[in-house]
């Protein structure tokens, strides 16, 4: 059964890998897409055993880049790691209205993620920023916050009185998360298409989730290892649902090639990392891992290690060809050339890229992949 046309809303971290990676898009790509940035966490400083820097400091100029990725037109923005769910301890200004305001100087017009459980000068934030924008609000709820029971119902519906929009002005993602490799997802997402309040009024709707590990340490080197995606494998059936039982028909979203949590909790100085690269197909991630990029001591072949990752991506099936993508030509040069592989960072680039323009293309044009469930 083809994949009906719908619209995507990745969930992307804000580091400079992914923005690169946006920026690199088609036009036409970045038109199918309405992004999700979350800001990405303070890094950590080893030596003081300390943030590397504050919170008002890690967002100044973010609003700007996000701009300079996206371009004019729409995004969300969700600074959640950064406000830890407790009042705001800076004189600065929320980050919410920091990054939203130096956006809108840049055509580029941030809608702010409410959530359930956040602090109330979080959601008084938001509120303002809808009074002077008027563009609303992003809700995004996690598994245990969706509505589905009377409680939970009463709290979004809180939580729309205290942002004072209504559904017509609230994009509502319903974020699966990591629970998407759980056995109870395919009833969570029927049973809540089937009872959710205000089903055909809200701005848009989407389920999100991501099943890709949190690291690749249980990848072997020197091949290629397949990874299902079960969140496009789900989202593929709760559509097949929804058109059988009458019900709203959700968007699709994801991490793209990432794991739903950021923090990488590891000394970077001591940290061994092997060369290793993302490519998404239909079905499956393909995920190829080389030799030590760093190794510790000193060790390791730097960007040379991913030039045989590269070749493996590069003569699989898969591979959709040099002109596919800014990520793909990449893969082509460094496959053909044996130029030098790059850095994590590139990598990161590379795969997200080729993701990006892999699902917008998905789900423009449904009758060009197997999507049968």
């Amino acid at each position: 059964m083809a994949t009906p046309r719908a619209h995507y809303r990745p969930i992307l971290v804000t580091k400079r890998g992914e923005l690169a990676a946006v920026e690199e898009l088609s036009n036409d790509a970045k038109a199918r897409m309405t992004p999700l940035f979350v800001a990405h966490p303070v890094e950590w400083n080893y030596e003081t055993d300390s943030p590397a820097r504050t919170a008002p400091e890690h967002v100044a100029g973010l609003g700007h880049k996000l701009a300079k990725a996206m371009g004019a037109g729409r995004a969300f923005f969700d600074p959640v790691f950064l406000t830890e769910n407790t009042e705001w301890p800076y004189s600065e200004p929320h980050p919410l209205h920091t990054v939203i305001t130096d956006a809108a100087e840049r055509q580029l017009r941030l809608v702010p993620v409410v959530g359930l459980g956040r602090h109330s000068s979080y959601t008084a934030a938001a509120a303002e920023i809808n009074r002077k924008t008027g563009e609303g609000a992003c809700v995004r709820l996690s598994p245990q916050e969706w509505p589905t029971t009377p409680s939970n119902i009463q709290d979004l519906e809180s939580l729309l009185t205290a942002i004072k929009v209504d559904p017509t002005n609230v994009d509502l993602i319903l974020d699966l998360a990591e629970e998407v490799n759980s056995s109870l997802a395919v009833g969570l997402v029927s049973t809540t298409l089937s009872t959710l309040p205000h089903s055909s009024d809200w701005r848009s709707l989407t389920i999100t989730a991501s099943s890709f590990p949190k690291d690749l340490s249980g990848i072997q080197k020197g091949n290629i290892t397949r990874i299902p995606r079960r969140d496009w494998k789900l989202w593929n059936s709760t559509v097949i649902y929804a058109r059988n039982e009458g019900r709203r028909i959700p968007d699709f979203g994801d991490y793209a090639v990432s794991h739903p949590d950021p923090v990488v909790q590891a000394d970077p100085r001591i940290l061994s990392i092997s060369a290793s690269l993302r490519y998404t197909a239909d079905a499956d991630w393909l995920v190829a891992k080389g030799e030590l990029f760093k190794g510790r001591g000193g060790t390791g072949s730097g960007g040379d290690a991913a030039i045989h990752v590269a070749q493996m991506i590069a003569d699989a099936p898969e591979y959709c060809g040099r002109d596919y993508s800014a990520g793909d030509l990449w893969i082509h040069q460094v496959a053909t050339t044996a130029s030098n592989g790059g850095n994590p960072e590139r990598w990161r680039r590379t795969a997200t890229n080729h993701h990006l323009t892999f699902v917008t293309n998905s789900l423009a044009n449904p009758g060009e992949t197997s999507n049968e469930i």
